[in-house]
């Protein structure tokens, strides 16, 4: 029981180690307790006919025959020729006093497992039940005959207390002979002899199955999106790719498959879909995986060299970026789904106890790898492993052809656009929820910065003042205030609720012919409108460099310093 116990506390999801402590509360007849501990096995391997049926078993003891020949039917449309299943399913018809749907389950499973001594007891007591006599008297010689030493005799003991009731023990031997008469002799004499039965594999064959443990040691590093879900997709279940009783545990990266009836198998890894598929490291397709099965449990570790939909590229992201979801659902907010990606700082792993403040930052694809930036990326988590500031950096990516949409709060007569309520809406009700709930965040407004260049730059500015009571530092790259003239009425009309957030603005002189000019009468007007602009320099920040253009290399070079501001270590 300890051992087991230990194996639970090492991992949860092992089905085995609960398993093992279901089975030991069951020989100390705590059937409550093992009732408990199969629940938990059969919910992390739902498709095990066998664990299925333990937990029958226990169900049955708990004076609930009813449910647990319901579990046993279930499991019996997992695996119809399960040997174990159909033994107690006969045994548990047989204590309901079902007698002859207990005979027709007993007899196709004499068909399977014909050499197993301990089916002819059963169904030597079902005719005597069914006052067939002659029949039982038959099947318990044959019983006998198949085990003439009683190596069985615990095993029948113990099915008489599961199914039989107390004033109903088989009758010996002795009674059971004197029962007989002379018809019912004449008629066993016209019955197959116990010499015509084919040998076959017993019924334990069966109990063991094929049982493989799948453990994935290796993934791409650039990039196995956290949110994906991976599957094993094989010649047992048709090659589906995404099919959920194939699906790897999120957090062991195991799969334990029962494979019945077949003595190899070939597969592939998966991420759901054909077009996400593992290939060799160079891109090229490979072969099926096959495994040859035997009678005894296999574990066999994979590892994926690299994803189909993820080759022909050269990574420059470090290794504390990583992708976290590929089409996260901007659902309720915008038709759409996006990329997310996610740096976690060097001590995430290591620092258990710490929480960290988190950066949004829009064109997601432009910030980490140069093999989705558009024209070059920030390097963002460089720079970040070098700063002593330790960030989570969220970066969404741009929408394409919707970005201009998404990221301008009011339209513009030529252009369009107008749909930055919904994204930033998208962002603090949907994304940053799901952040600070599977992350390690400081989720205070002092600690949630959001930021962008161009466009980006624009819907930051407005994030600060629409959602002020949840960004409280922002960091403003080229903004395009050009847009529309209507983010300056908007300004000029509103008023801080509380302490304003910090602004941090940077503009290159070598931009466009108005973009100083413009950032510097947005500045006039928070000045003029808010106390703490005016006259705390903690408050706002304005950045202009004579080199400065529009460009990533130019956003890449001062967003140090922009996080040494907004992130003053203390």
């Amino acid at each position: 029981m300890a051992c087991f116990r230990k194996a639970i506390q090492l991992n949860s999801r092992s089905y085995k180690a609960w398993n093992g402590v279901a089975m030991v509360y069951l020989k100390q007849e705590k059937f409550q307790s093992a009732e408990f501990h199969f629940t938990k096995a059969t919910n992390i391997f739902r498709t095990n006919p066998d664990l299925i049926c333990h937990l029958a078993v226990a169900q049955h003891k708990c004076n609930r025959s009813e449910g647990a020949l319901a579990l046993l039917n279930d499991a019996l449309k997992i695996d119809p020729k399960n040997a174990l299943c159909k033994f107690h399913k006969a045994g548990l018809l047989l204590h309901l006093e079902r007698y002859h749907e207990a005979l027709t389950e007993l007899e196709q499973l004499r068909q399977i497992a014909p050499k197993e001594s301990l089916v002819y007891y059963l169904l030597s007591k079902v005719h005597r039940h069914l006052k067939n006599f002659h029949y039982s008297y038959m099947y318990m010689s044959w019983c006998m005959d198949l085990d003439p030493k009683g190596a069985n005799n615990q095993l029948k003991e113990n099915a008489d207390k599961l199914y039989s009731k107390d004033e109903d023990l088989l009758l010996g031997m002795e009674d059971l002979a004197s029962s007989v008469t002379e018809d019912d002799q004449s008629q066993m004499q016209s019955q197959s002899s116990l010499q015509d039965i084919q040998p076959m594999d017993s019924i334990l064959s069966y109990i063991n199955g094929r049982i493989v443990q799948f453990q994935i040691q290796q993934l791409p590093r650039f990039f196995t999106p956290l949110n994906d879900k991976i599957y094993l997709a094989s010649s047992y279940n048709q090659w589906k790719p995404n099919d959920k009783q194939f699906e790897f545990d999120s957090m062991t990266k195991t799969l334990i498959i029962d494979f019945q009836n077949i003595t190899n198998v070939e597969f592939k890894i998966t991420r759901g879909s054909w077009s996400t598929t593992e290939t060799w490291l160079d891109g090229t397709a490979r072969a099926n995986r096959r495994l040859a099965l035997s009678n005894n449990p296999q574990s066999v570790d994979i590892s994926v060299e690299q994803w189909s939909d993820t080759t022909g590229r050269v990574h420059t992201a470090s290794n504390q970026v990583y992708i976290l979801d590929t089409n996260f659902s901007m659902w309720n907010y915008l038709p759409r789904t996006r990329r997310i990606w996610i740096y976690l700082p060097r001590s995430y792993s290591t620092n258990l106890n710490r929480h960290y403040p988190v950066v949004y930052a829009h064109d997601g694809q432009n910030l980490f790898d140069s093999s989705t930036s558009y024209s070059g990326e920030w390097s963002i988590d460089e720079s970040l492993d070098i700063l002593s500031q330790e960030l989570i950096v969220v970066g969404i990516d741009n929408g394409g052809s919707e970005r201009l949409n998404e990221l301008t709060p009011f339209p513009n007569t030529n252009y369009g656009g107008g749909q930055a309520n919904n994204y930033l809406n998208f962002i603090v009700e949907k994304l940053r929820p799901y952040i600070n709930s599977h992350f390690r965040t400081k989720p205070e407004r002092e600690n949630t910065a959001i930021l962008g260049s161009s466009l980006g730059g624009l819907c930051s500015f407005y994030a600060a003042i629409r959602h002020e009571d949840v960004f409280g530092l922002i960091g403003i790259f080229s903004p395009s205030f050009w847009f529309t003239n209507d983010i300056y009425t908007y300004v000029e009309n509103y008023h801080f609720k509380n302490s304003p957030p910090k602004l941090y603005f940077v503009g290159g002189q070598l931009e466009s012919s108005t973009m100083i000019s413009d950032m510097q009468r947005m500045i006039n007007l928070l000045k003029n409108t808010t106390k703490e602009y005016r006259d705390d320099k903690n408050y706002l920040k304005m950045i202009i460099a004579s080199d400065g253009q529009h460009q990533e290399w130019f956003w890449k070079r001062e967003f140090p310093n922009s996080i040494k501001w907004l992130f003053p270590l203390s």
